[in-house]
């Protein structure tokens, strides 16, 4: 026998909350089977309680809908119950008048998916709050005649072979529970002894697996019980093949906190005794009341209600002690409470709450909302008898205005509340490439919920740029020109997925007369020849990591510019060259690319203004090939139509007041011992115009930006031949680029005014003009 709870005297009337026979619409404890397969549960129903937990496996659910099931009785009905295991779903309910006036009949249907199939009506017992339990082809039921005794059979094989328990006076009635452990049918409630004390009885079943073991096989009603002084309010009970769970209250047992009223909790892995208590009789607060208790993944949980139904507890026993996992503020509203065992890891929970009905579900961390079944009535006074859990489903068996009707919620269309990747990381080599990531929404199932997507906003490119629900991603990057390796993020789905790309594998190294150029991909080097037959090799200057120049016989003279640009984001997906002169010599400029070995040689003749070299022959990819044939290129290929004219033009000339000279700022150059001013202005393909942004690179020489700084667009150089036969000063400039452009200089000393323009979409051809006076 269990240790006793401090003696009291007992009450004058049942505890709070309890039913006394002939009260309407309430229903006793009903509990589950065994441990079947996880989603299709069955539960039980307490009449003292306050809350319905159902256990199987689920995903949080915010919304669904509410199918009503056929009514499974029609006509007058008093309480009902459902059970069910992993492949079955049986309703029990108490009809009224079907047989003798003001009686009711047990009626006992299964469902099979699409109607409501008749099992069993017990026509020579009146019935009230039933309780049933089903594991495989057995069947429980219990209920409470017109006596007020208890009743109960069992099915032990094929319908309608039913077996009758027997009948068991009661002096007082405060709850009862039917429950499959240890591979064996029970029955527990409580009655009051000869010693006016409220006890608990539990019985195992006289057929099918019989009640044995150590103590052998039992006579008369196969019964023991348990109590004590402060008596019992109610009880209830649950198994599963390993042990047999019985749960009861003692309301009047005195608590530390100088409160009254706990809960028991007893463990039985034997059929006959108790083996051990879980815990001593506990309560969060006070007044703690009709436990129901289930069995989830091998270990008891157990609600309760406090303070006279005001508060619900729901604990979990993790093996050395209870863990609350949810603590409800009922205040005055009614409340049922059912608890459907097995070895799941979600449990769900109905109550009432004033009209509607609440319904969640529990995966061992949070708790998610189900639909309220009470629209699926509009009109209609909805109350709560009982639960089950079928397929993942809970389905709720309802009191709808004095008729029981079955509802089942389902989790429709679950938006996605949060998303994640398949992987997160990408180590590509210098070759363009791409990847697919998958896009999983949570929690499992779901649909909908949006996301987008998006690149770094250079170099790497995702599509599609938005979705809903789980999808895919496909993240692309661009060849790495560079020697160096780089690295990038992409957002998707608000999660960062980086890519992190080798350099490529150049070979360039930069000397005296070499430029390399787009990280050290390309070599350019230069050679010239002058009127008088010499010739030489041009000293290389790096601008930026894509630009530079090269002069020929002073270093402040700039001769002839360079820059390579990447067109592998774009249409063309091509690497091209750009190269322009501020001379008439002849000149080679020659680009090697290291990683292909293609060799192209441009060459200006002597005697010809230089014309600008646009070409795009250089392939985007990074892989390994033969080396490609040396070609020769005199001048550029075509580009886009352009505006009428031949090359640049002289616009204007103008005469303005001398001045003390120039002064610089981020958009004039300042030459010639800053005597010359320079500036520029562009306009593009889209209309869009600007000023250049200067950079001086020598006391001669500068250029100009337009719309990033390492992307040299225009060169200026004043050059001076007052010792010259000439005797006069001149302006040479170029450009690398067929945009619209207008080079405005201006001599400080004498007030003269010229611009020079080329027209839009034409190939810049070298300015070479000399009109300004020496000194």
């Amino acid at each position: 026998m269990p240790p006793e709870v401090p003696s009291r005297s007992s009450p004058a009337s049942p505890p709070a909350g309890s039913r006394q026979r002939g009260e309407a619409n309430v229903r006793p404890t009903r509990h589950a089977t065994d441990t079947p397969a996880c989603g299709r549960r069955p539960v039980r129903l307490h009449p003292h309680a306050v809350l319905t937990i159902a256990s199987c496996l689920a995903a949080g659910l915010a919304s669904g809908q509410v199918t009503v099931l056929p009514d499974p009785v029609p006509g007058d009905t008093t309480s009902g119950s459902l059970a069910g295991d992993g492949s079955r779903l049986v309703a029990v309910t108490c009809v009224t008048g079907t047989s003798l006036p003001g009686q009711s009949d047990a009626v006992v249907k299964e469902w099979d998916g699409s109607a409501w199939v008749d099992l069993e009506t017990f026509p020579d017992y009146d019935c009230w709050a039933p309780s049933a339990a089903v594991k495989g082809t057995f069947t429980e039921l219990a209920w409470i005649d017109d006596d007020g005794d208890l009743v109960y059979f069992e099915n032990v094989s094929a319908y309608p072979a039913w077996m009758s328990w027997g009948r068991l006076a009661l002096t007082r009635h405060h709850g009862k529970s039917t429950a499959f452990g240890l591979g064996l049918p029970y029955v527990a409630w409580t009655r009051t002894d000869l010693d006016g004390l409220e006890k608990v009885w539990v019985d195992c079943g006289p057929e099918g697996p019989t009640c044995s073991g150590a103590e052998g096989v039992y006579g008369g009603y196969r019964s023991f019980g348990w109590g004590g002084p402060n008596s019992v309010g109610s009880v209830s009970l649950a198994g599963d093949d390993a042990a047999l769970y019985v749960a009861f209250d003692s309301p009047f047992a005195p608590l530390t906190n100088g409160g009254t009223g706990c809960v028991n909790v007893l463990k039985l892995t034997r059929p006959t005794l108790p083996d051990w208590w879980l815990g001593p009789c506990f309560a969060v607060g006070s007044e703690a009341g009709a436990p129901d208790v289930a069995v989830v993944s091998g270990q008891p949980v157990v609600a309760w209600r406090e303070y006279a139904g005001r508060y619900l507890r729901v604990a979990r026993w993790n093996g050395s002690s209870w863990t609350v996992i949810r603590s409800l503020d009922a205040r005055p509203e009614t409340f049922a409470f059912a608890v459907v065992e097995g070895s799941g890891s979600t449990l769900f929970l109905a109550r009432q709450s004033g009209p509607s009905i609440v319904v969640e579900s529990w995966n061992g961390t949070s708790w998610s909302a189900w639909p309220d079944p009470v629209a699926a009535f509009p009109g209609k006074t909805v109350s709560v008898l009982d639960l089950a859990v079928l397929d993942g489903e809970p389905y709720l068996m309802l009191m709808v205005g004095g008729d029981v009707r079955v509802a089942r919620l389902s989790a429709g269309v679950t938006t996605c509340s949060s998303f994640s990747l398949s992987s997160t990381l990408a180590l590509p080599n210098a070759a363009a490439g791409s990847t697919t990531v998958t896009v999983t929404g949570s929690p499992t199932g779901c649909q909908g919920g949006g996301w987008t997507a998006s690149g770094n906003g250079s170099w790497i490119t995702v599509s599609p740029a938005s979705g809903t629900g789980s999808g895919a991603v496909t993240v692309s990057w661009s060849a790495n020109l560079s020697a160096d390796s780089r690295s990038g993020v992409a957002t998707v789905a608000a999660k960062s997925f980086s890519v992190l790309q080798a350099g490529a594998p150049h070979s360039c190294t930069a000397d005296a007369t070499t430029l390399c150029l787009l990280g050290n991909r390309f070599r350019v080097t230069s050679t010239y020849r002058d009127y008088g037959g010499g010739t030489g090799t041009g000293k290389a200057v790096p601008l930026t990591t894509d630009t530079g120049y090269f002069w020929y016989f002073t270093s402040a003279n700039v001769e002839v510019v360079a820059k390579m640009v990447s067109f592998c984001s774009g249409g063309t997906h091509n690497v091209g060259v750009y190269a322009n002169g501020l001379t008439d010599l002849g000149v080679t400029i020659t680009v090697t690319d290291t990683v292909t070995g293609l060799t192209v040689n441009y060459a200006n003749p002597l005697g010809t203004g230089f014309r600008l070299i646009r070409d795009g022959p250089f392939s985007c990819s990074q892989g390994a090939s033969a080396p490609a044939p040396e070609a020769t290129v005199v001048v550029a290929g075509p580009g886009p139509s352009p505006e009428p004219g031949a090359g640049w033009v002289l616009r204007s000339v103008a005469a303005v007041e001398p001045s003390a000279g120039c002064t610089p700022d981020t958009t004039s150059l300042c030459l010639l011992n800053d005597r010359f001013r320079v500036t520029s202005t562009y306009r593009d393909y889209g209309g869009g115009t600007g000023s250049g942004k200067a950079v001086r690179l020598t006391s001669d020489t500068g250029y100009f930006w337009f719309f990033e700084p390492a992307n040299v667009e225009v060169v200026a150089k004043m050059v001076s031949f007052c010792s010259s036969s000439t005797h006069n000063v001149g302006v040479y400039a170029n450009g690398l680029t067929d945009l619209a452009v207008t080079l405005t200089v201006t001599d400080t000393q004498m007030g003269l005014v010229r611009s020079y323009s080329n027209a839009l979409g034409r190939p810049f051809e070298l300015i070479r003009d000399g009109p300004f006076a020496c000194p």
